[in-house]
């Protein structure tokens, strides 16, 4: 009896002191959680890139509505795709609205606008900016507003979801969106060289032949 105890103890005694397999068990409890640490950085990454590109097709679309003195539809239709470039390649649904907004002493209103997967703005509509922009609403003044939203499904977010709890879940779509203003530049006024270039807040010239000021 005393032999066999002596033997149980000696085979524990091993196995304390067998340190093989450690390294896989260390690893097997590390790994998820250096997992969603990765994931979550992916995730992360991938939102501050979409809102980047974004952000650039509202302002490229703003930029190339203010240097122009009359807008087509067919340059309306150049601007909507170059902003459109931008995004691509854009996984998600795209909406892009460009408005030109007349500041007065009663408030702003909207003086045309023009959409591209989205509703544009109602003409004579009553228009407020927000934030930091509010003192752009200085009587006299024309305001271009470009609008850029992409409606994006996250694959990193769905991947995170499948293993994550669910109060840490991400939200699987995201609707990124941003809004830029801009003041029409200065364009050269009339034909004569000696014509100083002067702010001209851009037409729109619709196709019937209506021009809306």
């Amino acid at each position: 009896m005393r032999r066999r105890v002596a033997r149980l103890r000696a085979r524990l005694a091993d196995m304390l002191r067998d340190e093989r397999g450690v390294g896989a068990v260390e690893l097997g409890l590390i790994l998820p959680g250096l997992l969603g640490v990765y994931l979550g950085l992916l995730h992360y990454a991938e939102r501050i890139t979409v809102q980047t590109k974004v952000s650039r097709a509202a302002a490229t679309l703003a930029a190339l509505a203010a240097g122009t003195s009359e807008i087509s539809d067919a340059q309306m239709a150049a601007m909507m795709n170059a902003a459109r470039a931008v995004l691509d390649p854009a996984d998600g649904t795209v909406a892009l609205v460009l408005s030109s907004v007349a500041a007065q002493e009663e408030g702003a209103s909207v003086r045309w606008s023009d959409a591209s997967g989205a509703a544009p703005l109602e003409r004579g509509a009553l228009f407020v900016f927000e934030g930091d922009a509010a003192g752009l609403a200085r009587a006299g003044k024309v305001v271009l507003v470009a609008e850029a939203a992409l409606t994006h499904p996250s694959r990193l977010a769905l991947a995170w979801n499948a293993f994550a709890p669910a109060p840490l879940h991400a939200a699987p779509v995201t609707v990124f969106r941003d809004r830029v203003h801009a003041f029409p530049l200065p364009v050269t006024a009339g034909a004569e060289a000696d014509a100083p270039p002067a702010a001209v807040a851009p037409a729109r010239v619709l196709g019937s032949g209506e021009v809306l000021q």
